[in-house]
């Protein structure tokens, strides 16, 4: 039921990343941020819910970590990798921040997987 809404997102993150690196677009690469903000905020909202629910032996919040976070985190690592090599030759002001937001999303989205996956032990 979810595969079309996955599909759609991933041709759209891929689209933009595509056209913000290659065609050197920054206005793709602050969109292609714009799109992971919502999931960044879904997987903190997430996190959230698992490690207040830690104390039950039953911790059902934890399934939102473990199938929306987990991946989320890994599609937006995988993106930024892709990212980063492919800013690899641009020096301007865009490249750069496009680097140090890409950079702050897997730093928080790494954090929040950690976090979840201690509540959920």
């Amino acid at each position: 039921m979810l595969y079309p809404l996955v599909a759609a997102f991933l041709l759209l993150t891929v689209a933009l990343l595509i056209v913000g690196s290659v065609a050197r677009k920054p206005a793709a690469l602050y969109a292609l941020k714009c799109v992971w903000l919502p999931g960044l905020v879904l997987a903190a909202y997430l996190t959230l819910g698992a490690w207040q629910d830690r104390s039950y032996s039953e911790n059902w919040a934890a399934f939102g970590v473990l199938f929306f976070v987990l991946p989320f985190t890994f599609l937006v690592l995988l993106e930024g990798v892709l990212e980063f090599v492919l800013l690899r030759g641009q020096h301007n002001s865009h490249a750069k921040a496009a680097r140090i937001i890409t950079t702050v999303f897997v730093a928080a989205l790494l954090a929040l997987s950690i976090v979840g996956m201690l509540s959920a032990r």
